[in-house]
Formats: structure tokens, sequence, C-alpha cells
């Protein structure tokens, strides 16, 4: 989910590494923020180069003390999010910004390298301990289910490469709590049930496209296998291919005695009938043509 934030709608400051605050950001501009699911957020926005102080322009504090590696504090939406800045750009022009990019606190465990782990027959908890140990992050909930399975691992990787590879082996969704600094692993039925929800132009929905491309639709699908294998054999029809003319049929509707209820808007009636007609026949007789396909293998086992 993507936010584009205006000035006054969320409160950003800068911090040490250690969350120890050194400054207020009161003049920037730009904010774009990505949530994810079960990916890093991201952070940009940019500062100018200088500031008014008094009625009077001067260089702008923050631009002159904000580094890599420092800490980005976000208040937003009734909710607090630490980042971790991974770049600037500054740019020479009128404007004369500072474009600063940070991604989730989390980031920071691509520091740690693990460089070799061998972790026979462990469960979520165990193994997830032994990825965070000695990093700033702790475990905290994890669904008892997971704990009741067990993996095994080989890994030299980063800690958050490690991490990502245990919650995507015991299918679980990792919560990252980046004002505590722990993480916690749900079942994603538990996060993510549907509610029901129906979105129109007043409510959610800023615009929509629908796109055709005539180019897309086919009404043959010829199927090869390995070897030049075919499909003759166990098609109802003798084809090596299967065909398809709903997109040219479509709407065309009928009852049971065959009278018109709406047209098609490519095809005439006759031939609309006709194709209904051979797929009815060609679903009657599949059921026959299975029987007396596997009568066929039973009686070639047999002679063989």
């Amino acid at each position: 989910m993507i936010y584009d934030f205006k000035p006054g709608h969320i409160k950003l400051s800068l911090a040490k590494p250690n969350k120890k605050k050194i400054a207020n950001i009161v003049d920037f501009s730009n904010v774009s923020l990505n949530l994810n699911f079960t990916e890093l957020h991201d952070l940009t926005f940019n500062i100018p180069t200088k500031a008014r102080y008094n009625l009077t322009m001067k260089s702008n504090h923050v631009a002159e003390i904000v580094k890599g590696w420092y800490l980005i504090k976000a208040e937003f939406l009734n909710r607090i999010e630490w980042f971790v800045i991974t770049g600037l750009t500054k740019s020479e022009n009128e404007e004369q910004t500072i474009q600063v990019r940070a991604q989730g606190l989390p980031y920071i465990l691509h520091k740690s390298k693990i460089k070799s782990y061998e972790g026979i027959s462990k469960n979520l908890l165990e193994v997830a301990t032994d990825c965070l140990k000695g990093t700033c992050f702790t475990v905290d909930f994890i669904d008892p289910f997971f704990n009741e399975k067990r993996r095994s691992f080989d890994v030299t990787s980063t800690r958050y490469e490690f991490l990502k590879n245990i919650w995507e082996t015991f299918e679980a969704v990792p919560i990252f709590d980046t004002v505590n600094n722990t993480v916690s692993f749900y079942k994603k039925e538990t996060l993510s049930k549907y509610k029901g929800v129906r979105f129109s132009p007043e409510r959610f929905m800023i615009d929509m496209e629908d796109t055709i491309d005539i180019d897309q639709v086919v009404t043959r699908l010829n199927i090869t296998g390995k070897d030049g294998i075919v499909i003759n054999s166990v098609n109802p029809t003798g084809q090596s291919y299967l065909d398809d003319f709903s997109y040219f049929l479509y709407p065309f509707e009928r009852d049971e005695k065959r009278n018109v209820i709406k047209h098609s808007d490519y095809m005439d009636d006759d031939l609309c009938h006709a194709i209904l007609d051979y797929n009815e026949l060609v679903n009657k007789e599949g059921s026959s043509f299975y029987l007396l396909l596997n009568q066929k293998k039973d009686l070639e086992a047999t002679k063989t």
C-alpha cells in the first residue's frame, strides 16, 4: 500500500543507529511511503539544503548531519515505524534538495552475515532465535502451530535472507515491531481474513482500466508433450488439439427448445447452435469413450 503524504500528515525525525533522536525533520517534501505485507517497508522524501530561520535563508542543519545508516522515525495514521537510511541523492539544481531513501528497520539485518549455519530438525522458535542471536531484534509471538513443525537448514547468507528463508519454509507471516525491535510469526489466515469490501469511484477506487488485447484471444490449443507425444489417443475428438469458441459465442443464449434468447456478437445463430450441439455431443460421448479407453488398457495389459 503506497501513501503520498503531505507535511502535517506525517511527522519525521532523525536519529542515530541507537535510536537517539538528534533532530526533527520539519522541511521536507515528496514523501512516499510503501507499506508491504511480508516485505520491507520503504520511505522516500526530499529535504532542502537550505532552510528559513527567522526570515533568513541558511544551510539546513538536517541536511548537514543526515548520514547513511542513520534512522528515521515516522509517525503517521496513529502508528510509529522506524526506518534505516539506505541512500542519499543530492540534486544540484534550482531547488537544491537531498532525496532520502530508507528501508524498514529490519533492513539492518543485512549488515550481519552468517558464514555457515546448520540446524537439524528445528522448530520455528529455535531457528529464529539462532538467526537473530547477537542482533538488535528478538522473537516475540509465534503461533504454537509452527513450533509443532520441524525443519532443517543449511545456510550461508545475511541474517535477513536467513530469516526470510525461515518464514517461507514454515509458511508463516512475519510482523515486525520496529518500536520494540521484535518479530512475531502468524498463520496467514489469522491475519488476512476476508471480511468483504466493495470498491466504487466514491470509495477506495481512484481509477481503473479494463484493457482488451485481441492478439491474446485464441480458439485452439495445440498440445505436444515430451518426445513429441500428443493427445489424440485420449481426446474424444481424436484430434491433437482442443477448441474453445466461447469468446466469439458470447453472449449467445438459448432455451431447452432451441429458442434464441440472446444473439452472439460475432456468429450467426445457426453457427452458434452447431457449435453448442457439437460440444454437448462431445461431452455426452466423452464418458463412454473414456470407459472404452480404460477397457482397452486393461485388455492390453492382460495380453502383455
